[in-house]
């Protein structure tokens, strides 16, 4: 603590981590983001949010490695967790919450902090930031993020993280195991993900069309056995039901990356699922097929 103020660093200050840090800013929290480039300055930061409003917020950025912060949230994507973890001190800080797509990330992670990492990932909320520092949040609904509490060591400060995150108005979801929030949201975004950048469609145009449905489906179904391996089970028909809620206007960032020829987090999402089944002995016809034609555009 400094002043009585819970110290939050933020790596990654784009959609999700700009949101973060919006909401954040308050009394009692004083919020620091590293991007690499700028170092000790403010800027405003707009939030346009259908739940939230909208909020005009000075956050402060630092270029230098974040030290001695109670918590730092991690939410860059894959292709540029490298970079990020130059950014965060090995010793001084006391837990960094991962919110990256996929799992790749994990072990990465763990190797270079391990007892430091709390594992979560933020799910049922689109936001991004477009020019001029605006964060758009899309949503009509509160985000929610799902943390592990297998990390004993560190329940003290994840209660606290807890608490923190429920006085803004994100939903939390606590889980035993990592896997269970790993593969809570890898068995939804691994589908929506692959489907969306394979046509490079929205999901309302996936939906509309048949044979991009079952696709859809059967990149599910073999995704649920994979967690199911792990032992982590989901029903076939929650998780669709799940997907079916979702606006026609759905697009992710792995197929906008694709489209857009920049790196994508395909070999963390996609790739992460089929490294864990080709483990496990599982044979995925769909994943692997759309995964080698994904790798080609």
């Amino acid at each position: 603590m400094l002043d009585n103020k819970i110290k939050v660093g933020i790596v990654g200050p784009g959609g999700i981590g700009g949101l973060l840090a919006i909401l954040l800013s308050k009394k009692n929290v004083s919020v620091t983001c590293n991007n690499g480039k700028v170092n000790n300055k403010k800027f405003n930061f707009k939030l346009k949010s259908k739940i939230y409003g909208n909020k005009i917020k000075k956050i402060q950025f630092s270029n230098k490695k974040l030290k001695f912060f109670d918590v730092i949230f991690v939410s860059v994507k894959y292709q540029n967790l490298k970079k990020a973890i130059e950014k965060i001190d090995i010793k001084t800080n006391k837990i960094i919450v991962p919110l990256l797509n996929g799992l790749s990330h994990i072990s990465i992670l763990k190797k270079k902090y391990a007892q430091k990492i709390v594992v979560a990932n933020i799910g049922k909320t689109v936001a991004y930031k477009a020019k001029s520092n605006l964060v758009i949040h899309e949503s009509k609904n509160y985000p929610e993020i799902n943390i592990s509490l297998e990390n004993k060591t560190k329940l003290k400060e994840i209660k606290s993280l807890i608490k923190l995150l429920k006085d803004i108005k994100i939903q939390v979801k606590t889980h035993n195991l990592d896997n269970k929030v790993i593969w809570t949201k890898l068995v939804r975004i691994n589908t929506l993900s692959a489907i969306t950048a394979l046509h490079n469609s929205n999901l309302g145009e996936i939906r509309n069309s048949n044979y991009k449905r079952k696709q859809l489906i059967s990149i599910l179904k073999e995704t649920i056995l994979v967690a199911k391996a792990k032992g982590v089970r989901f029903k076939f028909k929650d998780i669709i039901k799940e997907i079916d809620s979702f606006p026609n206007t759905l697009t992710t960032s792995m197929q906008r990356d694709i489209a857009n020829n920049r790196k994508s987090e395909v070999d963390s999402i996609l790739g992460g699922v089929l490294y864990e089944a080709k483990k496990e002995k599982l044979i995925l016809k769909t994943n692997n097929k759309v995964y080698k034609l994904l790798k080609k555009k």
